[in-house]
């Protein structure tokens, strides 16, 4: 039986900055730091992946759109709390801009990946609205 899924979409706010002033070295490095600190925030069943760049998309089985706010806005304030020691003299501060769509099974009668699909462009439209709202929030997408 389909289950409801909801889906962050997570882009690192300014990434290009960093690699620019500072060198792709700097630029994995945060990428990394990124993921390292998300991770523990998740369950065993959440999926985080590397979407391409800068972004990251995290995969909710069983979670509510609800839900999938209190997540991301937990990770939302972890990022922007947290420091990366890239180098001896360098500490940078991160914030990420997230989205959220989720999947309602009773609606829909969609195959999976048409259902994928909608999910990541759904959630990457609410980052853009994130972004949009000055970044480092969390915004739920909203048709």
């Amino acid at each position: 039986a389909r289950q409801i899924l909801s889906c962050l979409f997570l882009d690192i706010d300014h990434f290009k900055k960093i690699n620019d002033q500072h060198g792709h070295a700097v630029g994995d490095k945060a990428l990394k730091f990124f993921a390292k600190l998300i991770q523990p925030m998740l369950r065993q069943s959440d999926i985080l992946a590397r979407f391409g760049g800068e972004e990251f998309t995290v995969l909710l089985p069983n979670t509510s759109t609800k839900d999938a706010l209190e997540i991301a806005k937990r990770i939302c304030h972890k990022v922007s709390e947290s420091k990366l020691k890239a180098a001896e003299e360098l500490q940078l501060s991160l914030t990420t801009s997230i989205g959220i769509s989720s999947f309602e099974p009773a609606q829909e009668t969609k195959s999976i990946e048409d259902i994928q699909h909608q999910l990541i462009n759904q959630a990457d439209t609410a980052v853009y609205q994130a972004k949009e709202s000055g970044r480092n929030c969390v915004k739920v997408f909203t048709p």
